[in-house]
């Protein structure tokens, strides 16, 4: 340990201020994760959840903490709940019918080695009394008992409380599969990976339409991806596009033309809109 003037002369100063919080040293002297972005949430999740114990941070705001893409983010958050080291519950909206938020709290993560040490003198006493004993078969045995603990420790399963997760209503559960057949849908018929597909899809934009919407879809064979054409993902996310199925100008199988008379400021509102769609695709990398 350096005395107060050693560390003057060494120039050793902590300047850090309003760094506290609680992590466990098993984090960073145990191999507890599967990954470096398992770990990064872990740490996020603590500063958060440090003073009230609980946090309901974004998916954004986590992604960009965690410097990982959305997808990336819930796998990692998903890793976390199957190894008990973090617990959320979505909190439901009666008045919107609806999820809004997602509560986070933080659990102890269990030292592995110190696992084994539980319980009582007797037991502990028995360990060392076999460890005494020298033999290459005790102590193998305690070895894979070691071994099974950690494993035990890494695959525990995040069992979810059923009484404290919010009941959806009817209603809310034929939206719901309402919004994954539409996310299928979307997926087969413009053959996009689904990772590109969830970066866009939001089901809260087809709230009170969403039955129209499949109606319409499902009449149509270019909107099903049945024709040689395929539609483009902004089809299906897009407001201005969800207007025109809705509108009928898919119906045919392809979009119809109309015989209008078409003005000069339709032509720079059509050039306008081709350049956001390339843009936004190109957001995408597609």
């Amino acid at each position: 340990m350096l005395s107060e003037k050693e560390k003057e002369l060494l120039g050793l100063k902590d300047e850090r201020k309003d760094f506290y919080f609680k992590v466990e040293n098993t984090v960073i002297d145990e191999e507890v994760f599967d990954n470096i972005y398992e770990a990064h949430l872990f740490v996020i999740l603590s500063r958060y959840c440090n003073n009230s114990q609980i946090a309901y941070p974004s998916l954004e705001t986590l992604a960009k903490k965690c410097y990982c893409s959305k997808p990336t983010l819930i796998k990692a958050i998903k890793g976390l709940e199957a190894k008990g080291y973090i617990k959320r519950v979505q909190r439901y909206d009666k008045e919107k019918n609806s999820y809004n938020t997602t509560v986070y709290t933080v659990k102890n993560i269990v030292d592995p080695v110190k696992q084994i040490n539980k319980g009582s003198k007797g037991d502990l006493q028995g360990v060392v009394n076999d460890i005494n004993k020298g033999s290459k078969g005790d102590l193998h045995k305690e070895e894979q008992y070691k071994n099974n603990n950690i494993k035990k420790n890494n695959i525990r399963s995040s069992s979810v409380d059923e009484s404290t997760q919010p009941q959806l209503d009817e209603k809310a559960i034929e939206f719901r599969n309402d919004v994954t057949e539409l996310r299928n849908i979307i997926i087969n018929a413009t053959g996009e990976n689904p990772v590109n597909v969830d970066m866009v899809f939001t089901p809260c934009t087809y709230r009170g339409i969403i039955k129209p919407l499949l109606a319409k879809i499902k009449a149509s064979k270019f909107l099903m991806g049945e024709k040689e054409t395929k539609p483009k993902l902004h089809t299906f996310v897009r407001q201005e596009r969800l207007k025109e199925i809705l509108a009928g100008l898919y119906d045919g199988f392809e979009k119809k033309k109309t015989a209008e008379i078409i003005h000069v400021e339709d032509l720079q509102d059509k050039a306008r809109r081709e350049k956001e769609q390339e843009e936004f695709e190109r957001m995408l990398g597609l």
